[in-house]
């Protein structure tokens, strides 16, 4: 996966580059983000975190990837 010079920033919905890999459902940028220590609860302009945005936009392999971070944190 390649990441576009825009992807990193936040947008003006204040989505980050994990709230937009979860949107995308794109379980490799995912896990590349969690690894470098994306934080999962951090909530976007409309109070969405990336843990309720994997249920509605996220196949299986990027829900449970959130799951599991949100785990470790605790």
């Amino acid at each position: 996966n390649r990441l576009t010079p825009g992807f990193l920033s936040p947008s003006d919905q204040g989505a980050t580059a994990l709230h937009r890999a979860v949107m995308s459902d794109d379980p490799a940028t995912v896990r590349l983000l969690l690894a470098a220590g994306a934080d999962v609860t951090i909530r976007d302009k409309n109070w969405d975190d990336t843990l309720a945005m994997g249920g509605l936009f996220a196949g299986k392999e990027v829900s449970e990837s959130l799951r599991e971070e949100e785990e470790r944190e605790e």
